[in-house]
């Protein structure tokens, strides 16, 4: 039972009985049968012995499958620790083998087990004062000194805090909401315990109000007005509620029950968070009830302090006002899903009448009333409820749980049809009410018929009076005839109608999802709305333009998500799969084909400031790319001197000057003038000076002549190119400043860029990682008390954390961090030894935790496993270790060609040298087991150490128990050596033992390859995609289904497998399949490359269209956006006045040439020589003359009142670009010359600064400043 596959299985079917899917008992029986046989799987003896209904059947094989990538002690620390004391219980009933006995009881009391960080409330927390106070515990306000903000403090009150069965309930509570990782769940931080021994959860400080008191509010300002639908008030308040029905829903997912849920344990955030609080009540489903052992006086269960009255501990569990019948009825064993739907039927009764179910009375009464299912309908208390949410309510608390609506996810879907004015699923509305519903989303043609049916029955009385037999009956006639085209009309009327509403809803949804920056989801709606009207020719028009706008949207959606692949991608030295992210990315919005490319970009749809995002995100993506470019650079000529720089000068000459990276530099150049031209920066500057030298056109900049970090991209720039100087000695290009110390350099960079985007996660994580090295370096020159500098780092990780909790990088960081402070600590000579050991337990299980949040938050990512197996070997979870170090290796592994050119070993540093000489002591240290060789030949496959792996390869294939990773690595050496036969044989052990195997699948598939076997070769590549979880094994399984398939003759079968690899791993290379096409004469597969192959460093390097254009951007010369976004002074605000006066200049709407805002100045007094004004930085060509226009509006302006000056930097000598004309009057072009300077700096570029000033007494408006290069022919025009 020690092995990891059948343990898994195990763990799943106890997860199973926890979600009620089976019995203990049944597990039990099936247990008995499995531990009978050889190789049969747990599963496939679950569903034979088990007499299982097809829904059970079915929630049995899902559960199995959500679970078989995850690792045994994934599963079990999901699990609750008293479900595995039952289940030994029950299987040694049963007279289950004891080996399986014991691998139950294993993991139970787990000691890495560790709900949450173990921490004294001083170290970190300090109390501001008291928030709320509850029955059972009260709520402080406290700072959290480690990050550096505010947070709830919860503790347990002191008439409790020596009550066992209160902390029981109270750590409970702390660990179900730790549990529960959802934007409706406020998230847990910490447990801790106190000095004098009593626990205390931090939490998320809510800032906003109660569901009750939003309801109060609502209802006291409504008054008697009835419940308009339309009423936003009331639409938000239903939107809040159906918030929390999908919240309750996801807890029932992870098999928990609220049971005290009501308006007062509903949290509305002041920025549209709905958050479900107070679970202190909660309850694992199928898990016991907490022990009674308490008397009436010692708790009240409801911990939220209002509207609740003391119920007895292991009687009525709840709020009596809002319970369920159930609950009332102290029928613990009843309570489950339902008891939730309940509470939230109660609750949205509260919502509609402004007081509970329940009249205040006493606790027996309320209870009595509550069973019997005595309450009063909504309507008789407020009569204005509407009909469907009356009926949506009483559902919900309807007296039988069967009766109910089946989960909460279903009650708020009911919810939100009524707030489309949909029928609901409870009643079925009256005629009279579909016809309103009719006329108000028809309203044109309602009238249309009203108008029409009056002109016909006036027709009709008129013709009568005339008719004729014979005339009468050709009326009869034409009238039928008539009738039928008029039926036919009002049938095509209202389809048009049907569709033109749809239009518009549409239409209103996209504009909602795209100003909240959900373009994918815009995109769906889109697309939905399009098949939607296929065939209606009088939408033809509205068709084309949703379709280009879901192109349009489409594009930034899938620009944003590539360049979010690259930030990672840069972060983990992937810098081949970065540059094919970024490259695509900026073709989506074709970037590569303008050379005013901020001009173009596909904004149609887009506010001032999502316009403004997506240019600075491209600009990014440009100076990353240029980066990157030039790490690629120095990596080749690095390589081309074999790794390290020549000590001689001439050699180091020799080296730079050679052919290697000389493509890169060209690109690099180009790169360089396309990001230059729209914002200067001096890491471009660097760049492209370190382009002309490679390419032997220009002469570097000194690196003394850079100036400081013009914004915080640029920073963030230069700081990479410190650290991997400061890492890589030998790295040919460095940038000083005036310190010669690497790290501390970079330290410098990187806090100028924080300030500058206090909110960019990568910047502070560069810094943390900055923080740590140099930690690291005092750790090494023998600083017995080292460790503490870690604790910078850690605080600096904390931010990250804090600003992007769903990235996994920081945890993995943090992990490492706490484990090196861990290893340092042991040299301090100041603490006292207990104090260490303290310490080092408080660390490792923080590590630990860090390292297992990281797994959470990237289970597909190979990386987190190496810090999650450092953690757990640290714990002396050994056997769980090898299973981490096992999953890092198999994910990490590539079939192909990697052609990601580590300038750093990314995964040497994150680990895989450690646990090579982990691993090899344990060996050396008398460990036996299969599975440590086989981890250890893997680690050395991984490192490319092929002797080393086939020995240690060979160890671990020579015992009785072989662990699958030994079958499948002995596979892939033996493919190594060409021994195509051999590698079969270990394959199919491999997959004899684990059919699931990734690398026995893919690499039996490409054995068949090459032994000329397609068909075998087809399926099991089609099948290794289908395993794969990873997107470049799936990519390559996908290549290598393509390859098979055109060997077969599937030209078009093979044309499919192609885009999906490309879809799913943009960075896959096709050199294979393009050999093949081209031996093969596939001209459909051909052709399918030209159009999936990428832009290349060579199409950037010649690319010269994008290296001429006359346009000058001017960072918000609309004045869109708030004035200190890019109009600044240094050190000064954003409008500064030098002198005596009062001057000021604000950007708003009250008046405005173009779009919606402009700048306002108004300058009331100035003294002599005083002046007012702002500026930024815009890129020019030297040398070049330039027209500068803008709009201007005026009150008043004297002379000399307002001013445009475009000057050289640092230059004593301002020219007068545009001077305001002086007078009052209304909006006008006001449009001026300048002359470029000559610089240096940037071959062809120069920055030059763009001020507005103010000189004298105005009140003038400013708009659309625009500046274009003028033509010789433009100046001969003039």
């Amino acid at each position: 039972m020690r092995e990891e596959a059948a343990e898994r299985d195990l763990l799943i079917a106890a997860r199973a009985v926890e979600q009620q899917i089976i019995t203990a008992e049944d597990l039990a029986r099936a247990v008995a049968h499995w531990t009978g046989t050889q190789q049969t799987p747990l599963l496939t003896c679950m569903e034979s012995e088990l007499q299982l209904s097809t829904e059970r059947r079915d929630q049995l094989r899902d559960l199995f499958a959500q679970h078989k990538d995850s690792l045994s002690m994934e599963i079990a620390e999901s699990i609750d620790d008293s479900l595995f004391g039952k289940l030994n219980s029950v299987l040694a009933a049963h007279n289950v083998d004891e080996e399986v006995q014991a691998s139950v009881a294993r993991w139970k009391n787990l000691p890495g087990r560790m709900p949450l960080m173990q921490i004294s409330e001083g170290d970190r927390f300090e109390i501001i004062s008291e928030h709320a106070r509850g029955g059972l515990g009260e709520v402080w306000l406290a700072a959290d000194l480690q990050l550096n903000r505010q947070v709830a403090l919860k503790r347990i009150r002191e008439k409790w805090a020596d009550n066992q069965n209160a902390k029981i309930r109270f750590q409970l509570e702390a660990e179900i909401t730790g549990r529960l990782e959802h934007p409706g769940v406020v998230p847990v931080y910490a447990l801790g315990q106190r000095g004098d021994g009593q626990i205390y959860y931090a939490m998320r400080f809510i800032r906003g109000e109660s569901l009750e008191a939003a309801v109060d509010s609502f209802h006291k300002s409504r008054g008697s007005e009835s419940m308009d639908l339309r009423s936003p008030e009331l639409r938000n308040l239903m939107r809040r509620f159906a918030d929390a029905c999908n919240t309750i829903s996801y807890a029932h997912s992870r098999g928990i029950i609220h049971r005290d849920l009501k308006p007062a344990n509903i949290m509305l955030g002041k920025y549209g968070e709905t958050l479900v609080v107070d679970w202190g009540l909660a309850k694992q489903i199928g898990t016991a009830e907490v022990s009674p052992g308490m008397d009436a006086d010692s708790i009240i269960l409801s911990d939220s302090g209002s509207g609740s009255a003391p119920t007895q501990f292991g009687s009525a569990v709840g709020t009596p006002q809002y319970m369920s019948p159930e609950q009332a009825a102290g029928q613990l064993n009843r309570m489950g899903p339902a008891t939730d739907v309940f509470g939230l039927g109660a609750t949205l009764y509260h919502v509609l009448t402004n007081q509970p179910p329940q009249k205040q009375d006493s606790v027996e009464r309320i209870l009595e009333r509550v069973q019997q299912g005595d309450s009063v309908p909504p309507s008789e208390i407020n009569p204005n409820v509407p009909a469907p949410l009356e009926q949506i309510c009483l559902k919900a608390m309807a007296l039988q749980p069967s009766d109910r609506y089946t989960s909460p996810m279903e009650l708020g879907e009911d919810v939100e049809r009524w707030m489309a004015d949909e029928p609901v699923s409870v009643c079925r509305d009256s005629l009279a009410v579909r016809t309103v519903r009719w006329v108000r989303k028809h309203q044109t043609l309602a009238a249309t018929s009203a108008v029409a049916m009056l002109l016909l029955t006036a027709a009709s009385v008129i013709g009568s009076l005339a008719w004729s037999q014979f005339e009468h009956q050709q009326l009869v006639y034409e009238q039928a005839r008539l009738e039928r085209e008029t039926e036919a009309n009002e049938k095509e009327r209202d389809r048009l109608a049907e569709l033109d509403s749809s239009l518009a809803a549409t239409q209103t949804i996209v504009r909602q999802q795209v100003d909240e920056g959900r373009f994918a989801i815009a995109v769906r709606v889109l697309n939905s709305e399009i098949d939607t009207l296929a065939g209606a020719t009088a939408f033809a028009e509205q068709r084309a333009a949703l379709q280009a706008k879901s192109r349009r949207l489409q594009h930034i959606a899938e620009f944003y998500e590539l360049a979010a692949f690259a930030e990672r991608a840069n972060y983990l030295a992937e810098d081949e799969d970065e540059i094919i992210a970024i490259v695509k990315a900026l073709d989506l919005l074709a970037v590569w084909d303008h050379a005013d490319w901020w001009n173009h970009l596909p904004a149609e749809d887009l506010n001032a400031q999502q316009h403004d995002r997506l240019q600075q995100a491209v600009y990014k993506q440009l100076v990353l790319l240029a980066s990157t470019y030039i790490k690629l650079t120095g990596m080749r000529t690095l390589k081309g001197v074999g790794g390290k720089m020549p000590d001689t000068l001439t050699g180091q000459l020799g080296a730079i000057f050679s052919k290697d990276g000389k493509e890169e530099a060209r690109a690099t150049a180009v790169i360089c003038d396309m990001a230059n031209r729209f914002r200067y920066a001096e890491c471009l500057r660097w760049y492209h000076g370190i382009a002309g030298l490679r390419l032997l056109k220009w002469t570097p900049v000194p690196s003394r002549r850079l100036k400081a970090p013009r914004n915080s991209t640029d920073a963030y720039e230069l700081a990479i190119m410190l650290l991997t100087r400061a890492i890589i000695k030998d790295f040919p290009f460095a940038y000083y400043r005036g310190v010669k110390d690497d790290l501390m350099n970079a330290r410098e960079t990187l806090s100028i860029a924080s300030e500058m985007a206090p909110d960019h996660y990568w910047t502070h994580l560069l810094l943390a990682q900055t923080e740590y090295l140099l930690a690291e370096r005092t750790a090494e020159n023998g600083e017995p008390e080292a460790w503490q500098y870690y604790e910078t780092a850690r605080q600096t990780f904390g931010r990250c954390v804090a600003l992007n909790p769903a990235l996994p990088f920081a945890y993995t960081d943090l992990s490492s961090v706490t484990l090196r402070q861990m290893e340092v600590i042991e040299n301090s000579k100041l603490l006292e030894r207990e104090d260490v050991v303290r310490i080092k337990k408080e660390l490792l299980q923080s590590c630990v935790r860090y390292a297992w949040q990281a797994v959470e938050r990237a289970p597909k990512e190979a990386w987190v496993y190496w810090h999650h197996g450092h953690a757990l070997g640290a714990a002396d979870r050994q056997e769980d270790a090898m299973a981490a170090y096992a999953k890092a290796v198999q994910l990490d592994h590539r079939f192909g060609e990697n052609r990601n050119e580590e300038l750093i070993d990314i995964d040497q540093i994150r680990g895989r040298s450690r646990m090579i000489e982990d691993i090899t002591k344990l060996i050396e240290n008398g460990e036996q087991r299969s599975v440590f060789a086989a981890v250890l030949a893997a680690g050395y496959l991984s490192n490319g150490d092929h002797a080393k792996a086939n020995h240690w390869a060979t160890i671990a294939c020579d015992v009785n128990e072989v662990h699958p990773l030994a079958w499948s690595t002995a596979g892939l050496l033996a493919m190594h050596e060409k021994d195509l036969q051999a590698a079969l044989s270990h394959f199919r052990n491999c997959r004899n033992s684990d059919p699931g195997s990734v690398w026995a699948t893919i690499g039996m598939a490409l054995c068949y390859e090459q032994l000329g076997d397609f068909p075998n070769a087809e399926t099991l590549f089609s099948k290794g995609a289908e395993l794969a979880t990873v997107n470049h094994q799936i990519a390559e399984a996908l290549l290598g289904q393509c390859r098979a398939q055109m060997q077969l003759g599937k030209s078009r079968d093979a044309g499919q497998a192609l885009r999906r690899a490309k879809e799913v791993y943009p960075a896959c290379h096709l050199d294979s399949v393009t050999l093949l096409a081209t031996q093969r004469g596939d001209h459909l597969i051909e052709d399918l490359l030209d159009q999936l192959q990428p832009i290349s460093t060579f199409d950037i390097a010649q690319n010269q269209r994008v290296l001429n254009t006359a346009h000058v951007p001017v960072q918000n010369g609309g004045f869109e956006l708030p004035l200190n976004r890019y109009w600044h002074n240094p050190g000064g605000p954003a409008w500064h006045l030098v002198g005596e006066g009062e001057s000021a200049a604000t950007t708003g709407t009250q008046q405005s040439h173009g779009g919606n805002r402009s700048l306002h100045i108004r300058t009331t007094s100035l003294g002599a020589d005083s002046v007012a004004g702002t500026r930024q930085i815009i890129t020019v060509e030297e040398n070049a003359t330039y027209r500068i226009s803008c709009r201007a509006k005026s009150n008043d302006n004297h002379a000399g009142g307002v001013s445009i000056i475009v000057a050289k930097e640092n230059s004593g000598k301002p020219g007068v670009a545009i001077e305001l004309p002086a007078g009052k009057y209304d909006w006008q072009e006001v449009v001026g010359e300048f002359d470029a300077p000559t610089s240096r700096r940037f071959p062809g570029l120069v920055p030059v600064v763009l001020s507005i000033q103010s000189s004298g007494i105005a009140d003038v408006w400013l708009d659309d400043i625009v500046i274009q290069r003028v033509t010789p022919a433009d100046l001969d025009a003039d």
